[in-house]
């Protein structure tokens, strides 16, 4: 009998796929990530932060390191060898839950920042990561730029998983999802063309970022005698876009696709520990328990969430309600869209300024070693 837990709740009541927001070799090699995924965890996502504390923390990574080195890699090439064998090694983990057929069991690696605005760069890079981890649940990251929009209809229509990330805004994702379809129908039209009788297509996740509006906003709100406001409006964008996503599905032009079954890009929670102490660290969680999206999971949120009791009964923030939260906030001439834009823009510095620490950190371990 299957113990029921908050995990489990996610899953099986609200029909959310809880993901984990952290991967390391220790946890692949000390069983702690396939004890998450016998808990409930249904993906894994990570990021040049997550890789640059796993691989500067520990000396895990220490013997492959310098086996790379010794023959002439440098700690650029090294980090994408030992970055690849260890999403392997999850892809492989979780791959009975990709088996499934439900679009879980992937795991989500980011491509290198200095690609984010070339498109050409991102399509190739993506392929060659792709490629060199040759799993078919593994998801490569592309942020939500306007390089990375058409990127993803490139990628898509070669069947590469895709997730997109740094997304803030409804406008933004609107895009994101035209450049899915897009990429869906031209990969259609290739099946078609071969009369392929077991077509496959790219399976894709929309991540929508949702704390980090909720910071940028509050020490404004504040100033505007709106506490009531505080901490919401991430929470409201996120059901805006999920409305958006629902709207494109209901949609003519992917009733269309119907016959070849695809499966809709699905939205995807990212940030979703609030940035501040005194906020119930399980807000979003309970904002944001959608029918058929994915939440990723930070550990101290994951930890919050298996001390957190009973979801069975938790209610997502409504449509009607979000659009009230962004009126209430527009009228205090606070343009979202351009707190988005700002928001992308540090997204992509501090992936970037994590990237770069982190080949620093290998760069001298390689002295080291």
């Amino acid at each position: 009998m299957t113990m029921t837990t908050p995990l489990t709740q996610l899953f099986g009541v609200h029909h959310q796929s809880p993901w984990i927001d952290n991967v390391s070799r220790k946890w692949l090699f000390d069983g702690t990530l396939a004890a998450l995924v016998n808990s409930g965890i249904r993906g894994v996502t990570s990021n040049p932060t997550i890789f640059a504390k796993a691989i500067g923390e520990s000396n895990d990574y220490d013997g492959q390191l310098q086996d790379l080195t010794s023959v002439g890699k440098s700690a650029r090439a090294a980090y994408w060898v030992m970055v690849a064998d260890d999403i392997a090694s999850a892809c492989d983990l979780l791959r009975p839950i990709w088996d499934q057929g439900r679009g879980d069991g992937c795991v989500s690696v980011e491509l290198a920042p200095s690609v984010a605005h070339d498109a050409e760069a991102t399509i190739r890079a993506a392929r060659e990561l792709w490629s060199s981890i040759s799993r078919p649940n593994v998801m490569i990251k592309v942020p939500a730029t306007d390089a990375g929009i058409v990127a993803i209809e490139q990628l898509l229509a070669t069947a590469i998983n895709v997730n997109v990330t740094l997304i803030f805004t409804p406008q933004r994702y609107r895009q994101v999802l035209e450049a899915f379809v897009a990429g869906t129908e031209r990969r259609a039209d290739l099946v078609a063309q071969r009369n392929d009788d077991k077509p496959t297509f790219g399976q894709s996740v929309a991540s929508f970022f949702v704390s980090r509006t909720d910071a940028a906003l509050a020490p404004r709100l504040d100033a505007d005698a709106t506490e009531h406001l505080n901490y919401r409006v991430g929470s409201a964008l996120a059901v805006q876009c999920d409305a958006i996503r629902t709207e494109v599905g209901l949609s003519t032009r992917w009733k269309a696709l119907d016959d070849l079954k695809p499966a809709l890009q699905r939205l995807l929670w990212a940030s979703v520990a609030p940035k501040e102490d005194k906020v119930d660290p399980l807000l979003y969680v309970k904002n944001l328990c959608i029918d058929d999206s994915v939440i990723t999971l930070p550990q101290v949120t994951l930890a919050a969430l298996n001390d957190g009791g009973d979801l069975t009964n938790t209610v997502a923030m409504t449509l009607d309600v979000a659009q009230t939260i962004v009126d209430e906030v527009s009228a205090l001439t606070i343009n979202l869209h351009e707190v988005g834009v700002t928001l992308e823009e540090q997204g992509l510095a501090q992936f970037s300024e994590s990237f770069e620490t982190l080949i620093s950190v290998l760069a001298e371990k390689a002295k080291k070693v």
